[in-house]
């Protein structure tokens, strides 16, 4: 299990930093690079084959965070190239669909029972019906994510303190 949770924590992080390069480089050119749009295709696919529908989920909702505390968001919204974004996403999806349909006709309902619904639907909402390893509620996520990121959460303080403080105006990318 924790070469798994290993695997998707560093898929996910090639995941962000794919999804905030491909955000820097429209920021600054207003056009996407389709190889970085192909790798975090496949990255996202492989989160996926890690830890199932989160391995989307998460990297949707960073993106999302990221353009909620990013001053610049509205703007960049506006630049977007839809089309290619909804292209690798369902490149993602196509590639982990046939093998999630490989890994259904080999292991049946038993391997969508462990895959989706007890290691992602039943942690999450805390169902009796599967045994989920090491569960907790809900509200403890965001404590085991704090003690999981040890040392650096030690910094998250500071963080929060600037975020705060910011002007509306500054920018949290890296400018060149």
């Amino acid at each position: 299990l924790a070469r798994v949770d290993a695997a998707f924590a560093s898929l996910l992080t090639a995941s962000l930093c794919l999804t905030y390069f491909l955000f820097e480089r429209l920021q600054r050119t207003s056009k996407t690079n389709k190889t970085i749009l192909f790798a975090l295709s496949a990255v996202n696919a492989l989160c996926v084959l890690t830890k199932g529908p989160a391995g989307v989920v998460l990297p949707w909702l960073a993106t999302g965070l990221f353009f909620v505390f990013n001053g610049q968001g509205k703007p960049l919204l506006k630049r977007i190239p839809y089309r290619q974004i909804i292209i690798s996403t369902t490149l993602s999806v196509i590639l982990a669909g046939c093998w999630y349909l490989a890994a259904f006709h080999q292991g049946g309902k038993e391997f969508l029972d462990v895959q989706l619904m007890r290691d992602n639907v039943a942690r999450v909402t805390g169902d009796t019906d599967y045994s989920v390893g090491h569960s907790g509620h809900f509200y403890l996520a965001p404590l085991m994510l704090l003690v999981g990121c040890l040392p650096w959460t030690f910094y998250f303080p500071e963080l929060v303190i600037w975020l705060w403080h910011r002007t509306p105006n500054s920018k949290m990318c890296l400018d060149p």
